[in-house]
């Protein structure tokens, strides 16, 4: 697995595919559904879901929260955009099209609301994180997350028959302790911590990582999945690790060397490629879901973009930064397929979504993420 996290960009950039890309076909082609070299092994499982953990916290973490906070309207919006046109429409064509039952339907259409900051990596390397475009991205990946996991719970719930008043206080409890911990709690006993160990640097990082699990576990008991409460741990030490420090380039290196590239190949790894030849239903019930995943998203993108008067780059890496589908995506539909609400005709599905949304996802952030560069760095030479 080392080697093909060490030879795939280099082998993918003579051919232009970005290295994210290269690391999601690696998956494919080496994984169980193919070449059978890479196998998912409970320790390759734990990397790659610490790398799940690690995209989000990394986003929380290297926010500007300046930028953030002036930007919070905007996230909000997007964050409500981005949920509901997926998911009105998505439901629509799973009703009238697809002929699934009220829940079911309910649950695939949710899959479309979510989006994972899988091209989070591109927007790093450029260094356009402090864009107002990728600060409502990030905004707007918390605010349609929490609300479509929030959901998923309603949903196993109600087909569970266990929903009831209860539920509804319990989560909305749960979250706010959450919440609470995270964003105050944290910070003040981080700042405690790292001024008694001021010189001791490996536990300066473990303890970041530590953090990290613990808010993902803490998460998990509040009822929503890890990625949640890892955003919420990277928020929480955003203004205690200095953004140009030690601690943050030892965080920035370890997660883009080692944890991000395994859940990028772990990705790869669910797809089968034989989904491609094996009947033409499946094929194109997976090309309509693709279709609608992509098509509400860029809805969603463009008309932030348009109301705020973004640049065509801008809204195109707002648009990049959310329509991969991967981590929520896979939660939703491994507890449909749990509760029997979608059978594995759905899940190969999703698994081709989440594969085209990834590439066009990296594709279209590398190259609005370039000319957003680009376009910063003209004032500067000038100057």
């Amino acid at each position: 697995t080392l080697l093909v996290i060490l030879l795939s960009p280099l082998l993918y950039r003579k051919f232009k595919i970005p290295g994210v890309i290269g690391l999601i076909i690696s998956g494919i082609f080496m994984g169980p559904h193919a070449l059978k070299i890479i196998s998912n092994t409970s320790s390759f499982d734990f990397f790659s879901k610490t790398g799940m953990l690690y995209i989000m916290f990394l986003a929380g973490l290297e926010i500007d929260m300046q930028e953030f906070s002036k930007n919070k309207n905007k996230s909000l919006v997007f964050g409500v955009l981005t949920f509901l046109i997926p998911i009105l429409i998505g439901f629509a064509v799973c009703v009238y099209y697809f002929n699934l039952s009220f829940w079911s339907a309910l649950l695939l259409a949710s899959m479309f609301s979510t989006h994972t900051l899988i091209s989070y990596p591109i927007v790093s390397q450029m260094g356009i994180t402090k864009n107002k475009a990728v600060q409502v991205a990030f905004g707007g990946t918390i605010i349609t997350d929490s609300a479509v996991l929030i959901l998923l719970g309603i949903i196993a719930n109600a087909v569970k028959g266990d929903l009831n008043p209860f539920f509804f206080f319990k989560t909305f409890g749960s979250i706010c302790i959450l919440f609470f911990i995270t964003t105050y709690v944290i910070p003040k006993f981080s700042r405690w911590f790292f001024k008694v160990l001021d010189n001791n640097a490996g536990s300066h990082y473990i303890y970041v990582l530590t953090l990290v699990f613990i808010s993902g576990f803490l998460s998990e008991q509040a009822g929503v999945e890890p990625i949640i409460g890892a955003f919420l741990a990277g928020l929480g030490l955003n203004r205690v690790i200095p953004h140009n420090g030690i601690l943050m380039n030892r965080i920035l290196f370890v997660g883009n060397t080692l944890f991000i590239p395994f859940f990028l190949i772990s990705a790869g790894m669910l797809v089968d490629p034989s989904l491609f030849v094996n009947g033409i239903n499946a094929l194109v019930f997976a090309l309509v879901l693709s279709l609608v995943g992509l098509l509400t998203k860029y809805w969603a993108s463009y008309i932030t973009g348009w109301i705020y008067k973004y640049s065509k780059h801008e809204t195109r890496v707002l648009f990049g930064l959310s329509v991969s589908h991967a981590a929520a995506t896979l939660a939703i539909i491994k507890v449909g397929y749990d509760l029997k609400l979608l059978d594995m005709q759905v899940v190969n599905g999703t698994v081709l979504l989440i594969l085209i949304s990834c590439l066009i996802s990296s594709f279209v952030t590398e190259r609005a993420a370039r000319n957003i560069a680009l376009a910063q760095s003209i004032p500067t030479e000038i100057k």
